[in-house]
């Protein structure tokens, strides 16, 4: 006596009235090369199958079972780009296979050989994503900016809903200050003197002359200004014959984070899109886009002992810089660099950056940078104006090779594949054959 059944279903399928549940069928080859504007994130992999399933059981004589299973596995990854989750698509296709002597076998036992697809990579883009802009509700602000910080309390939430222009203001309270429409309104700079202030969602350009003669900069938070909060501006235009920043941190563990930032020019002095001084601590620098910096020389984000001859002492600590997209940054006399570590307190995370720049990663003192997961580009990484640098490479695959080239600087290229393990998967289930004499 011979009985067919075939069905199709998700994970798992159904014979003669019994379940057999599918514990593993999928096999997947996956490459990943990157290229100059990408970077890799892991992530983790679930999968889901329409299983086509044909089982044949003959009565009398030996069982045998084969099944072809075909659908797509669902890679949902961590990107980059403000930490969204996103799930890509890929088919695949495995064969099980398994053959028993019983005509009514209790516990049949067959293989399913396919590939592990416990990590893959995904790319996506760092900086900045303003689509998701939100904002307190508060205080509506309708004239004069500055007359309405200065009638503000502590803990106050301002929210500006004109789209037109104001001077450089300075907050010395600890008050939240919000576009309504992001980029909306317009303002010089920001001034912040006082601790837990928080700006958000402007237009800031042209900036304000700071401390010297010729000094620009569009947002500085000063001596008192802890906890401040710089996010969803777009600053840009600001320019001078002395150093010129988009935004300037003195101390604190600030957050400059989800910011656009272009167009910083000094054509005397340097240029820096984020500028992290004094004793600074914990201060954090991320997913923000920072490009077209130029000066005599120039840096994506510096972070920096105070300034000599400015009044203040101090080194930064325990600053991170990640998921920061920076390009286009030149410098007239020196190499324009993505990320300067000039500070002399360590450490310094350097990590999840596309950096596109003459000099990537400069450090000019014995400190700890920790650079990992860093996009370079094609030509790799740029070990600038140092004469005994290491890479540490010891947390790669045996197999790994880094090779430098001392000429120039350059060898470590990001392009690379991955080859998903193969692995053995058992599939376990009860069947009972139709119409066949069980076996005593």
């Amino acid at each position: 006596m011979k009985e067919h059944a075939k069905k199709a279903l998700k994970h798992d399928f159904e014979v003669a009235g019994k379940t057999i549940p599918t514990l593993a069928v999928i096999a997947l080859l996956f490459v990943g090369t990157g290229s100059a504007a990408l970077l890799s994130s892991f992530g983790t992999v679930s999968g889901t199958a329409d299983v086509d399933q044909a089982v044949e059981l003959t009565g009398g004589s030996d069982f045998s079972f084969d099944t072809n299973q075909a659908g797509e596995t669902v890679i949902e990854t961590r990107t980059l780009q403000s930490n969204a989750d996103v799930s890509t698509q890929i088919g695949f296709e495995t064969t099980c296979n398994g053959t028993t002597e019983t005509t009514n076998p209790a516990d049949f036992s067959g293989d399913c050989k396919g590939i592990d697809t416990r990590y893959v990579e995904y790319f996506d883009d760092a900086g900045h994503e303003f689509s998701d802009y939100s904002h307190q509700s508060g205080t509506p602000v309708t004239s004069d900016l500055q007359t309405a910080i200065n009638k503000a309390s502590s803990g106050d939430v301002l929210v500006v809903e004109e789209n037109g222009g104001y001077n450089n203001v300075t907050v010395n309270k600890s008050i939240t200050i919000v576009a309504k429409n992001q980029g909306g309104p317009t303002v010089d700079g920001f001034d912040i003197s006082a601790s837990d202030v928080t700006v958000k969602g402007f237009n800031i350009t042209d900036g304000f002359e700071a401390q010297n003669s010729g000094n620009f900069v569009g947002v500085r938070v000063n001596n008192d200004g802890d906890n401040a909060v710089i996010t969803h501006n777009h600053i840009h235009g600001i320019s001078g014959s002395g150093a010129t920043k988009g935004v300037q941190v003195f101390r604190g563990d600030a957050a400059v984070r989800n910011n656009h930032i272009e167009g910083i020019e000094s054509t005397g002095s340097g240029a820096y899109g984020v500028l992290v001084q004094h004793d600074s601590k914990d201060a954090t620098v991320s997913q923000n886009t920072v490009e077209g910096v130029n000066g005599v020389w120039a840096f994506g984000v510096d972070i920096d002992d105070a300034a000599t001859g400015d009044g203040t002492t101090g080194s930064p600590s325990n600053a991170l810089v990640e998921y920061n997209h920076i390009d286009t940054v030149t410098g007239d006399s020196y190499l324009g660099t993505a990320v300067g570590v000039e500070a002399a307190a360590s450490p310094v995370d350097v990590q999840n950056n596309i950096m596109l720049t003459a000099s990537d990663i400069e450090s000019k003192n014995d400190v700890t940078v920790n650079a990992s997961n860093n996009w370079f580009g094609t030509d790799g990484i740029n070990l600038d104006q140092q004469d005994s640098s290491t890479i540490d490479a010891s947390w790669a695959d045996a197999d790994t090779t880094v090779e430098a080239n001392s000429d120039d600087k350059f060898g470590i290229v990001n392009e690379f594949a991955i080859n998903l393990k193969p692995d053995t998967y058992s599939l376990t289930t009860s069947i009972t054959a139709a119409g066949a004499e069980e076996t005593p």
